[in-house]
């Protein structure tokens, strides 16, 4: 009796805690597990994991009919492309031909038609994530190697900076 009083406690606790989600379905569960649509689907909101309780969520305020997740910390709207839970701040990319990959050493690489990017978090919390550009690149055959190396074709990039070292 005691085990079937302690279940139903379990159950109701876990139910009572889903049932206050603010989370709604995944845009992409086979892309991204941090990005959701809220319950009315009005807005994508960005959750590491889908861990709510602990970590907590954050409003992309996007165009929720254009939204593209590309990898778990890169997606894009008509309007903006976004790292993490925040926009990026406004730069030369060409939102009509940006994308990223999914894989998780280029998590923070996305590239347009001409260029290559990097993405990192502002060091001022709460504003706008930084896009570098990294120099020279080819988008065609740039990849990221580990968190801080990439190389193209022609060259190896460290830190986004181009090495001049001989291939």
């Amino acid at each position: 009796m005691n085990n079937l009083r302690c279940w139903l406690l379990i159950s109701f606790v876990t139910f009572s805690v889903q049932a206050c989600s603010p989370l709604g379905d995944p845009v992409n569960v086979a892309v991204s597990d941090n990005h959701f649509y809220n319950p009315d689907r009005s807005d994508i909101l960005f959750c590491r994991m889908g861990n709510w309780f602990e970590l907590g969520e954050s409003s992309l305020n996007a165009n929720v009919e254009s939204f593209e997740v590309f990898n778990r910390l890169i997606a894009k709207d008509k309007d903006r492309i976004y790292f993490q839970s925040n926009p990026v701040r406004p730069s030369s990319i060409d939102l009509s031909s940006f994308y990223a990959k999914d894989n998780p050493d280029m998590y923070q690489i996305g590239f347009d038609k001409n260029h290559v990017y990097g993405f990192h978090m502002s060091r001022n919390w709460g504003e706008d994530a930084e896009v570098t550009l990294i120099k020279s690149a080819d988008p065609k055959s740039y990849n990221q190697m580990d968190y801080e190396c990439g190389k193209d074709d022609s060259a190896y990039f460290y830190a986004y900076k181009k090495l001049f070292v001989d291939r």
